[in-house]
């Protein structure tokens, strides 16, 4: 078992010690609150008075509604309760903003529980008049303002005045204002050192729990992790990792057996691709060496040796094809880097191309359609590689619908998509050589057959661009090839 800085176990004991050692640091934290928010109050409720009898004396002939409308606007912004009282005793303004966010509020009932929390109106209930307190008879007589605290409701609730007397235009005023605090860890501050011994009496359980709870977290992701490792160093690693548990490890272990299958899969057709690759080499380099022993013949005729050095030739050309496509096709799988995608317009390519197709000396005898269901259909891709897998589908469509056969070209508009399908009279395609039709090297063509990387660098190409390519092969109807492209660029969007 080992016990790294960050490693999960240190997390859980943490978490653990840290749920037990809660209340008391709210204990604490109450009572550093408690040292200073007196002061705080007295000053809040101080300041309102004055402000209130600034307003009282100002000059000026003010309107008593007025007045009020101001008074409570100071009263909201200090969030108090402000009273103005005659010297009769007749209560002349009272704006209660004291009252708080209701939110607050309710949830300071729920903590206090089924008993209510107090409040500064039922506290005030129990008291005098405004004008009978001794702070105010004290105030009107003379003694200058008051400012103090007290608490009430068994010190659940602190409660701080600042009485203020005024003389103004209509005779002396007293100013009284109020706020609470409602004091919702008091009871818990009373039974602080009975809270302190509870946490130490649990502390060692805590530990135990935390260490507990750290291995049984820890010690399957190890197992998974070791096993792993395991596998790594084989050279074909097996997807049978145990993913029986019932939990997030299981999910884990059955993700890294689907990885440990992609990865399977992608060896065995990087394989057979290998293999296929060696026996398209091979053929070209074995005519040359061929050739070029029976050119090293001294009785060569020379009828001979030109027919050995033009099959020189075309085996170079076939080499030298086999590894511009190579070249292409894997650029194109590794999403076409360093190429700049700009607006291509897909109505006008394809005119091109058809145009083109339609000259070619090599399907003089076929038909070519284009069927334009869409106006102007734009893509972001790179012009030349679009180009070139369009080029590509038309020819292997033209190969097997052969002379006297047709191709149809359609360019559609499909939500979020562009799609391009080529469908021909040819034979079609063996519904089991379907999934292998963008297969590399596979081809059916027989001796007619290029490189056999023709649909391969199609398929390649389109998911380059952030589509698709797909075959149908409805019976009777030949093939249909269907490529589909976005409307946005993929290359900015991965940015």
């Amino acid at each position: 078992m080992r016990w790294r800085l960050r490693s999960a176990r240190w997390k859980v004991l943490l978490a653990t010690l840290a749920v037990l050692l809660l209340p008391p640091l709210i204990v604490l934290l109450s009572s550093l609150s408690d040292a200073s928010i007196d002061h705080r109050m007295r000053e809040r409720a101080a300041d309102s008075a004055r402000q209130v009898a600034a307003l009282l004396t100002s000059p000026g002939d003010r309107a008593p509604a007025t007045v009020a409308r101001t008074i409570d606007r100071i009263a909201a912004s200090y969030g108090v309760r402000i009273r103005v009282v005659a010297s009769d005793g007749t209560l002349a303004v009272d704006a209660d903003r004291e009252a708080g966010n209701p939110l607050v509020r309710a949830f300071g009932a729920l903590f206090f529980g089924p008993d209510g929390a107090p409040s500064l109106a039922a506290f005030d209930q129990t008291l005098p008049p405004v004008a009978l307190r001794d702070e105010s008879v004290a105030t009107m007589s003379g003694s200058g303002p008051s400012v103090d605290c007290r608490q009430a409701d068994d010190g659940r609730l602190l409660v701080c005045h600042g009485a203020l007397a005024v003389d103004t235009a209509v005779g002396r005023r007293l100013i009284y204002a109020q706020e609470s605090s409602r004091r919702a860890i008091r009871a818990l501050y009373d039974v602080r050192y009975q809270v302190l011994k509870l946490t130490l009496f649990a502390l060692p359980f805590a530990l135990l729990l935390g260490l507990w709870l750290g291995w049984r977290v820890v010690r399957p992701v190890e197992r998974l992790r070791a096993d792993v490792l395991r596998r790594a160093q084989i050279a074909a690693p097996s997807a049978d990792l145990d993913a029986s548990r019932p939990d997030e490890v299981g999910e884990l272990a059955n993700a890294f057996n689907a990885l440990l299958a992609a990865l399977g899969e992608r060896t065995r057709q990087n394989e057979a691709y290998l293999a296929d690759l060696a026996h398209e080499f091979k053929n070209p380099v074995a005519t040359l060496r061929a050739s070029a022993e029976r050119l090293a013949e001294p009785s060569i005729d020379p009828a001979r040796a030109q027919q050995l050095s033009a099959l020189m030739l075309r085996s170079c050309g076939r080499l030298d094809a086999l590894v511009t496509e190579l070249l292409e096709l894997a650029r194109a799988e590794a999403g076409l880097p360093g190429e700049p995608r700009q607006p291509v317009q897909l109505n006008r390519l394809a005119r091109g191309l058809v145009e083109a197709l339609r000259a070619d000396e090599r399907w003089r005898g076929a038909t070519i359609e284009l069927v334009e269901t869409a106006r102007d259909v734009e893509v972001p891709g790179v012009t030349s590689r679009i180009e070139a897998a369009l080029r590509n589908v038309l020819d292997n469509a033209l190969s097997f619908a052969g002379a006297g056969g047709w191709v149809k070209l359609r360019i559609e508009r499909d939500r979020d998509w562009a799609r391009i399908v080529v469908s021909d009279s040819g034979p079609g395609i063996a519904e089991a050589e379907l999934a292998r039709v963008f297969d590399r090297f596979f081809t059916t063509r027989g001796e007619r057959r290029g490189t056999g990387l023709g649909l391969a660098l199609v398929k390649a190409i389109a998911e380059a661009h952030g589509g698709a390519a797909t075959a149908a092969s409805p019976p009777g109807q030949g093939a249909e090839l269907t490529l589909r492209l976005p409307f946005t660029d993929v290359s900015q969007r991965a940015r």
